[in-house]
C-alpha cells in the first residue's frame, strides 16, 4: 500500500445542503482500505485512487466520500460507500470522481455532482433508499451549475420511501450535460431520468421505469409518471432555456407509463435511434429517419427508430419438413409436379426488411416490387445422377393459393440452386434426370464428316498462304 497522509479530525465540511460536523480523513495519496472505516473521506485538489479492497466508508456524513477542488478519484475494487444521511458521493468545485466499481448506497442520492464537475460511471451499483441515483441540484448559484454526468456501465437503482414522490434513476434539473451510453438504469416506482434542464444525449444503455404510481420528484410542484424519460418545462427551473434531449442508436427506454413523457410547452426531443416499448411521436423523430414496429428479433412488438441506410432487405429460408407443408400448398405442389418431376425439399421463403445495427425484423414482404435472387440449399442426401443422365431442377411456387413452375433454376455445383422471384412464401425444389442423347455414325453421316475434314483442311491451308503472303509483304 502506497504511503498515506491522513489529517484527522472534526472538520466543517461545506457540501451539497449546508454544514455539517463530521468526523472526517482527507488523503493527499492513493488509499487502499485494510479495514473498514466510519470518517469521511475527502480529496481536495490532489489525483488519486481510492480501493476499497472488500471494505466499506460508512457515515452519517453528507458524502460518505467528497471530491472537491479539483480532484482527481479513482474508485476501485469491491466494497460499499454508504452515507446513512444524504448523499454516498459528492463530487463538486471542478473536480472528477470515476466510478469503476463498489457498491454505493445512501439515503438520498447515490451521487451528487455540482459545480463544474464530472462523474463517470464505467461499473459498479449505486442504490439509493429515498430518492435518486445520480444526480444534480436545480439551484440558481454557479456552485451547482454545468456539471458532467457520463453513464457507461454499472447499474444504477433508484427507490422511494417519501409519500407524494417518485423514484428517479437520474436527475438532471440544471446547466449541464448527461451522457448514457450504457448500463442499466432502473426506477423502482417511478421515472428512469427526469430533465429539467442542460442537455441530455442517450446513446445506449438500458433506462426501466417500474412501478404505478405518479408524484414529484424534487422540490418541483410537476407530477410525473413512471416514464423512462421524462422532460420537463412545466417546472420552469433557471436554466430551462438550455434543455436539449437527444436519443439515439440502440438504447432502450422501457417505462411502464411509456418511454418518453413531456410536460410543457416547445420541447425538443431530437431522436435519431432508439428502442421504444411505445411508438414515440412523429414530431419528435429527426427528418430522414422512421419509426417501425419490431415483428421479429430481441426487441418484438417494440418500436426502433432508424434511418433508410439502417434497412436492408434479407432473404431468409428456413428447410419446412414435408409433413410440416400445410396441406392445402402441398396438395398443389404434387398437382405441378404430375409424374414429370421428382419433388426433393420443400422451404419457407421470405423477404425481410431487418435493422443493421441489431438485426431487427420490422418488415414481413410478400410480393416486392422487383425480382430478388434466392439460394436454396439442396438436402445432402440428393439421389446420385446415373451414368448417361442429365439432370435439371425446377422450383415449384405456392402463393396466395395459385402454384407456378419456375423453370429457369441454375445448379451451382456446389450443392445449391439459384432463381429469381418477386414472391416469397412456399417453396419446393424439384428434378428431371433425362438420358443424354447420341447419334449412330450412319453411312451417310460418314460421308458428310469426309468432305466437312476436307474443307476444314482446305481453309486452314488457304489460311497459311495468307498468312505467308502477309508475311513477305512485310518483309519487303
Amino acid at each position: 500500500m502506497n504511503k498515506l497522509k491522513l489529517m484527522l479530525g472534526i472538520l466543517g465540511v461545506a457540501l451539497a445542503f449546508g454544514t455539517v460536523n463530521v468526523k472526517a480523513m482527507t488523503i493527499t495519496e492513493d488509499l487502499v482500505l485494510d479495514k473498514d472505516l466510519t470518517e469521511q473521506v475527502i480529496v481536495s485538489e490532489k489525483k488519486v485512487t481510492v480501493n476499497l479492497n472488500g471494505h466499506s466508508i460508512r457515515t452519517a456524513s453528507n458524502g460518505a466520500l467528497a471530491a472537491i477542488n479539483g480532484a482527481v478519484v479513482t474508485v476501485t475494487g469491491e466494497g460499499i460507500i454508504e452515507s446513512t444521511n444524504s448523499n454516498g458521493i459528492v463530487v463538486s468545485n471542478g473536480s472528477t470522481v470515476i466510478l469503476k466499481s463498489g457498491n454505493i448506497k445512501s439515503t438520498e442520492f447515490g451521487v451528487l455532482v455540482a459545480g463544474n464537475a464530472t462523474f463517470t460511471m464505467d461499473g459498479g451499483t449505486i442504490t439509493t433508499v429515498d430518492n435518486c441515483g445520480v444526480g444534480g441540484n436545480g439551484r440558481d448559484t454557479d456552485y451547482y451549475k454545468n456539471y458532467t454526468i457520463n453513464i457507461n456501465g454499472g447499474v444504477i437503482n433508484g427507490n422511494i420511501k417519501s409519500a407524494g414522490y417518485v423514484s428517479c434513476g437520474i436527475y438532471h434539473p440544471n446547466k449541464g450535460t448527461v451522457n448514457v451510453t450504457g448500463g442499466v438504469i432502473n426506477s423502482s416506482n417511478g421515472a428512469g431520468i427526469v430533465q429539467r434542464a442542460g442537455t441530455l444525449n442517450i446513446e445506449g444503455g438500458t433506462i426501466n421505469a417500474k412501478g404505478s404510481a405518479t408524484g414529484k420528484v424534487g422540490d418541483s410542484r410537476v407530477v410525473v409518471s413512471a416514464s423512462a424519460v421524462v422532460v420537463d418545462k412545466e417546472a420552469n427551473y433557471p436554466e430551462v432555456g438550455t434543455l436539449v434531449t437527444k436519443v439515439s442508436k440502440d438504447a432502450l427506454l422501457d417505462g411502464v407509463a411509456g418511454s418518453i413523457e413531456t410536460i410543457g410547452n416547445d420541447i425538443n426531443v431530437q431522436l435519431t435511434g432508439g428502442v421504444y416499448t411505445e411508438k414515440p411521436g412523429d414530431d419528435q423523430v429527426v427528418d430522414g429517419y422512421g419509426v417501425y414496429k419490431v415483428v421479429a428479433g430481441e426487441n418484438e412488438d417494440k418500436y426502433v427508430v432508424v434511418s433508410d441506410n439502417d434497412l436492408e432487405n434479407v432473404v431468409v429460408d428456413d428447410v419446412v419438413n414435408k409433413e410440416d407443408v400445410d396441406s392445402a400448398e402441398l396438395e398443389l405442389i404434387e398437382k405441378s409436379v404430375l409424374e414429370k418431376y421428382k419433388l426433393l425439399s420443400y422451404y419457407d421463403v421470405a423477404l425481410l426488411t431487418v435493422t443493421k445495427t441489431t438485426g431487427d425484423v420490422v418488415d414481413v414482404i410478400s410480393d416486392s416490387a422487383e425480382e430478388t435472387k434466392v439460394t436454396l440449399k439442396l438436402p445432402s442426401n440428393l439421389p446420385s445422377l446415373e451414368s448417361g443422365y442429365t439432370r435439371k431442377y425446377y422450383v415449384i411456387r405456392v402463393h396466395n393459393g395459385e402454384a407456378t413452375v419456375i423453370k429457369d433454376v441454375t445448379d451451382n455445383g456446389n450443392g445449391t440452386v439459384s432463381f429469381k422471384t418477386d414472391k416469397f412464401s412456399t417453396y419446393a425444389v424439384a428434378y428431371e434426370d433425362t438420358k443424354t442423347i447420341s447419334n449412330p455414325q450412319t453411312g451417310d453421316n460418314i460421308v458428310l464428316n469426309v468432305v466437312m475434314l476436307v474443307l476444314s483442311l482446305s481453309g486452314i491451308a488457304g489460311g497459311l498462304i495468307y498468312y505467308k503472303k502477309n508475311k513477305l509483304v512485310k518483309n519487303n
